[in-house]
């Protein structure tokens, strides 16, 4: 006969794994990751946009969204699926997940001490 304690390991357990499934699987987490793992991206070019310190994140990405293109041409339709708070190089950001007519996309934003500075990058 099986112990409680065993059912809960195995319930733990089977727990983890949709977790860690998740975070594999998630975007936003795969995109931290990456520029953790490459801190080069602190190098990129960005946008300097001038919102007040207030701006949501729905005019932070409304504005970026309006003055970039890509190789594959500009974001006409787009929708926000989630924003999540993150934290690169010891910095707070934004991260916006979003998914768009040129695939999913993830808008990263911070405020300094001047301007917002915005990138977006292709969701992984």
């Amino acid at each position: 006969m099986r112990s409680k304690a065993y059912g809960l390991v195995v319930a733990l357990t089977g727990l983890l794994g949709v977790y860690c499934s998740f975070l594999l699987t998630d975007p936003v987490v795969r995109f931290s990751y990456q520029l953790y793992a490459n801190p080069m991206w602190l190098m990129g070019m960005h946008s300097q946009l001038q919102l007040p310190v207030t701006a949501t994140a729905e005019e932070i990405v409304a504005q970026e969204v309006s003055s970039v293109s890509f190789p594959e041409g500009k974001i006409t339709s787009y929708h926000i699926v989630r924003v999540e708070e993150i934290t690169l190089a010891g910095n707070p950001f934004s991260a916006v997940l979003l998914e768009t007519n040129l695939g999913k996309k993830i808008v990263l934003y911070r405020h300094g001490d001047l301007y917002w500075s915005v990138k977006i990058y292709d969701a992984p």
